[in-house]
């Protein structure tokens, strides 16, 4: 059966002249998984929170299935960013909901051990959570709302602190509960490769707004004039990128992660723009693997396996990206 979520006409606002966000209509159907994408701030989790009831809209309505969502209660399940455990083992924090909603034990431990299995996290069973690493917990949080299977799946970011190996499981354990459910589910995040990885609709939000582009690394910051006809902006305290455009003002600026020239030390080439920074994270996607550097703000690039390999990158190493003025582009 399709269900359907449908916000009409929303407007949402935080503070005044500074960020708002506004939706004439957008409907979504449990026949797939929907991903919301765009930049830090863009206004993806004050959307999840709309649909979750979490927060009301300033004007407008959410409806499901052309009724107010008002009172669909423990049929959604919400995964934050800041998702809290008790003070429990593992398993007791998994089987919690499905007891407060008066399962029979019987149902409870195979359906718990399933799911533990799924997000392999079955030998952290007995273990506390106070014991369990950053990525850990997460697991067991997506655990933890995945089991219910509720008819409205809303996950903020959820493998955010998550190693590479097992991003794959979490997003295999998400499209599973998706086929053999088929709750409406809506994810979050800023990576576009995830995004692909996991639906055919994505809805790229810049800004507050739904937009009709899709594209990563954005930073807005008041554009400026240099003396060789160029324009700046400064992405982090003492770090600037130059580009090329007619415009002034405020503006949003994006730079496509494989437009990035990845080295250990700046070298001479035509590109204009050196950002140096920190590896944080190095997560592989086929052939390629997609790193996230801080230059003082997070940036994205895209690179061979080969080319990580060559170069020897570890986390925490310290490397430069580089890009030509015309790889950026003025939104």
């Amino acid at each position: 059966m399709i269900h359907s979520v449908t916000l009409k006409n929303i407007v949402k606002i935080y503070n005044p002249g500074l960020f708002s966000l506004k939706v004439d209509k957008l409907n979504l159907t449990n026949d797939r998984i929907h991903v919301i994408n765009g930049p830090n701030g863009s206004g993806k989790s004050t959307l999840l929170n709309l649909i979750s009831t979490i927060e009301k809209p300033d004007k407008g309505s959410v409806l499901f299935n052309n009724e107010p969502l008002n009172g669909l209660g423990k049929k959604i399940g919400v995964l934050m960013q800041k998702h809290y455990l008790f003070n429990l083992t593992v398993f007791e924090n998994v089987a919690l909901g499905l007891k407060l909603r008066n399962y029979p034990r019987s149902k409870i431990t195979p359906a718990v051990t399933k799911m533990m299995q799924k997000l392999k996290i079955s030998h952290l069973s007995d273990r506390g959570v106070k014991t369990l690493s950053g990525g850990e917990r997460r697991r067991v949080s997506i655990a933890q709302i995945l089991v219910l299977t509720p008819r409205i799946l809303l996950m903020d970011e959820p493998t955010s602190n998550i190693d590479a190996q097992n991003i794959f499981a979490i997003e295999e354990a998400i499209k599973q509960i998706h086929k053999k459910f088929a709750p409406l589910t809506i994810i979050t995040t800023h990576c576009l490769n995830q995004a692909f990885r996991l639906s055919s609709n994505i809805i790229s939000i810049t800004d507050g707004k739904i937009t009709d582009f899709l594209h990563e690394n954005v930073f807005f910051g008041e554009a400026t004039k240099t003396n060789e006809g160029l324009k700046t902006i400064k992405i982090a305290k003492d770090k600037e990128v130059s580009f090329i455009t007619e415009k002034q003002g405020n503006i949003y600026i994006a730079i496509d992660p494989q437009n990035i020239i990845i080295s250990k030390n700046i070298v001479p080439t035509s590109a204009r723009n050196h950002l140096c920074g920190t590896v944080e994270k190095a997560e592989f996607c086929g052939p390629c693997v997609r790193l996230l550097i801080d230059v003082g703000a997070p940036l994205y690039a895209t690179i061979t396996r080969q080319s990580f390999k060559e170069l020897g990158i570890n986390l925490g190493a310290t490397v430069c990206a580089s890009f030509k003025v015309n790889s950026v582009k003025v939104l």
